[in-house]
């Protein structure tokens, strides 16, 4: 029995991306620190598709003891595609961040993302049909002057990313791995990165996406050949390509 990992998974594209997943038969890794919502996601999963077997798992990712200690309880498992989607932003000037929290936003976005991805790309290199999808931003390949921060941690998403698929293509391994892009997904993510109880998303984008259509767009990437699925910030079209950084050797 293979599963898919989603981390992340308790709201927003996570949780969207579980049912969507669901619906393709993919047995199911979901992680998050909330387990209340993690058992109500499943427990609404199997009521639509009972014969999913599904695995939830309270993990804190931000933490890296507790990173190392899913990765124990993983490899008792067999992963066909591990989806690292867990993550927040920081948006405001960096002089005016709070160390600490900028700290929290690195350890989860970024150092997580890397421990979880060369762990999973280690053992599964030779093995066909694998599949390594790191959530990334469009902020990842500019600069947001709003939010310089978030900004660069998707930045380091993007490349690693795209550099470890090159990697794996230059060695002729069969795992991929891939990028994914997201613009104005209306999701929990702008309250919790601007401190708000209240966003609006009709107030503040012309166009956005939904949770549910970003999860769609997940498995266009994942059913492509493609390293980069990335949302078109001008016309908010998802868009497929090979790689959208400059490479040198």
């Amino acid at each position: 029995m293979t599963y898919t990992i989603i981390t992340g998974a308790s709201s927003g594209i996570g949780r969207a991306t579980a049912f969507t997943l669901a619906d393709y038969n993919k047995n199911l890794i979901l992680v998050s620190r909330d387990l209340k919502r993690l058992n109500t996601l499943k427990e609404d999963i199997l009521a639509v598709h009972p014969h999913i077997e599904i695995q939830v798992f309270s993990i804190d990712l931000s933490a890296k003891e507790e990173v190392h200690r899913l990765i124990e309880v993983l490899d008792n498992y067999d992963i066909d595609i591990l989806i690292n989607n867990a993550g927040f932003g920081i948006a405001g000037p960096i002089l005016e961040s709070d160390t600490t929290s900028v700290e929290n936003m690195i350890s989860l976005d970024v150092s997580s993302l890397v421990t979880l991805s060369i762990w999973f790309a280690k053992k599964y290199k030779e093995v066909e049909g694998k599949q390594l999808l790191n959530v990334s931003s469009t902020a990842g390949y500019e600069i947001n002057t709003r939010a310089v921060l978030y900004s660069a941690s998707k930045n380091f998403v993007a490349s690693f990313t795209e550099g470890l698929a090159i990697e794996l293509k230059n060695n002729h391994y069969p795992l991929q791995a891939k990028v994914l892009a997201p613009y104005a997904t209306e999701t929990n993510f702008a309250k919790t990165s601007l401190g708000v109880e209240n966003f609006s998303y009709q107030e503040n984008y012309q166009k956005y996406h939904t949770a549910q259509q970003m999860s769609e767009f997940i498995v266009q990437l994942l059913e492509s050949n493609q390293i980069v699925g990335r949302v078109n910030s001008k016309n908010m079209k998802f868009e497929l390509t090979n790689t959208l950084l400059t490479w040198f050797a």
